[in-house]
């Protein structure tokens, strides 16, 4: 095929020419090519197969744009607590007139030697009275002194003969000197005792007394219950150098027991005016007692007791007498 087709293409001139003068022969080319004159002479050249286009890269796939992270919430604040009302304090229940307790075999009877001790909140007298007392007819006495209680009022623990009257001031106005105190039963009140003092102390003899009565003792600060119990004893003894007094109170309270006691002390009272005192007694959160000896009928005598004592976180104050008989 590459001869022939180089042959042809060097004779195109001569045949040609051959043709023009009417000649011919000699080596012409195969039938097979006897086309090729009508054509142009040549072989046409296959037409070489289109390459095929190469096929178009795939677009590589963009890349998922990684979602932004959805911005976390916010916490939510938390709501403040709303600040609890402070609950009203109620206005406390008026406190009635709770009345008077206890009673006594007979009216006081003053004398000459007339006496009273009144314990209590910054209250702690004795002393001498020479001025009328007021009793009211269920024995409290009311009255004694520069010391009252008036209005609506309640004495509680009453107790008393002709030779003495004692009694806690419970309810009412008291008023003390210059003070005025309003008491509403949740008060502590006032402790008095009212006593006729012995003329002359005998030198010889001994006195044993009985159980005593007692007035409840009353808080004059700190905490706990506003009332306790108390019990005791009390003995006298005379020599020539006086009277010896013996005295225990035992109270109890806020879950406490506590003892105050003449015992140890051994100084006698001279004379019946005088006051026997143990260590720091009327001092603030002291313990302690004052004691003196009264008159009774029938020729006994009596042993008269202020203390105050300390139970738990209170302090408290009260008064006992004890009748005593000649042994």
């Amino acid at each position: 095929m590459k001869f022939a087709v180089k042959k042809g293409f060097v004779c195109l001139p001569l045949i040609a020419a051959l043709a023009a003068c009417g000649g011919g022969g000699g080596d012409s080319a195969p039938a097979a090519n006897s086309n090729q004159g009508t054509n142009t002479g040549t072989t046409t050249p296959t037409t070489p197969t289109t390459p095929t286009t190469p096929t178009t890269p795939t677009t590589p796939t963009t890349p998922t744009t990684p979602t932004t992270p959805t911005t976390p919430t916010t916490p939510t604040t938390p709501t403040t607590p709303t600040t609890p009302t402070t609950p009203t304090t109620p206005d406390p229940a008026p406190v009635t007139n709770p009345g008077s307790t206890g009673s006594v075999s007979a009216p006081y009877v003053m004398t000459s030697t007339t006496r009273f001790l009144m314990m209590g909140w910054a209250e702690n007298s004795a002393m001498g009275l020479s001025t009328p007392i007021s009793q009211q007819a269920d024995g409290a006495v009311v009255l004694m002194g520069d010391r009252s209680l008036s209005g609506d009022l309640a004495v509680q623990e009453i107790a008393g003969d002709a030779s003495y009257a004692m009694g806690r001031w419970n309810y009412g106005t008291a008023r003390r000197g210059i003070f005025t105190d309003e008491l509403k039963a949740k008060e502590a009140g006032f402790h008095y005792a009212v006593f006729n003092g012995v003329a002359v102390f005998p030198t010889s003899g001994s006195y044993s007394c009985d159980a005593g009565k007692f007035t409840l003792p009353s808080r004059t600060n700190g905490l706990g219950s506003l009332l306790a119990a108390s019990t005791g004893s009390a003995s006298i003894t005379f020599s020539a150098g006086g009277a010896n007094v013996q005295a225990t109170i035992e109270s109890v309270g806020n879950n406490d027991r506590k003892i105050v006691t003449t015992t140890g002390v051994n100084t006698p009272l001279i004379g019946p005016d005088e006051l026997l005192k143990t260590g720091t007694f009327a001092s603030s959160g002291s313990t302690g007692l004052i004691a003196t000896v009264a008159q009774a009928d029938a020729g006994k005598l009596r042993v008269v007791v202020g203390y105050q004592t300390s139970l738990d976180f209170g302090n408290y104050r009260g008064i006992a007498v004890f009748t005593c008989a000649a042994q």
